[in-house]
């Protein structure tokens, strides 16, 4: 599990350095569609600490949702963040829906606030 976790966080690390390349070229429209990807990583590495694992996007929000924002364990404010950057996801990847500086800006600001968050929840668990 620990080594599932580890993967997990790194491959959202490596990814957040494209999405910071893809605001550098002002491709926000990719920069965001791989933004989410940063912290469904990160939603999953949370997911393994209580050996929860999804086959779908959809299930594996819900069960953020459920067993970690609405138990507690994050505010709501995490959960809002996954289900928007999903959306925007859908947008950017299926109807290539251009989004702004500004909008990009702020959803990477708070992404980097889940990142932290995720990241003090799996060092108490122990986890990583």
């Amino acid at each position: 599990m620990k080594e599932e976790i580890e993967r997990l966080r790194r491959a959202a690390a490596a990814d957040l350095v494209q999405v910071d390349a893809a605001f550098a070229a002002r491709n926000f429209r990719r920069g965001l569609a791989t933004l989410y990807y940063v912290a469904f990583y990160y939603v999953q590495a949370v997911l393994l600490t209580r050996g929860l694992s999804f086959r779908s996007h959809g299930q594996t929000i819900g069960a953020f949702q459920k067993d970690f924002v609405k138990a507690g364990a994050f505010p709501p404010s995490a959960g809002k963040l996954v289900q928007e950057l999903f959306t925007v996801r859908q947008g950017a990847d299926y109807k290539l829906i251009e989004y702004g500086e500004t909008y990009a800006a702020d959803l990477r600001a708070k992404t980097a606030v889940f990142i932290k968050a995720a990241d003090d929840y799996l060092k108490r668990s122990n986890a990583h």
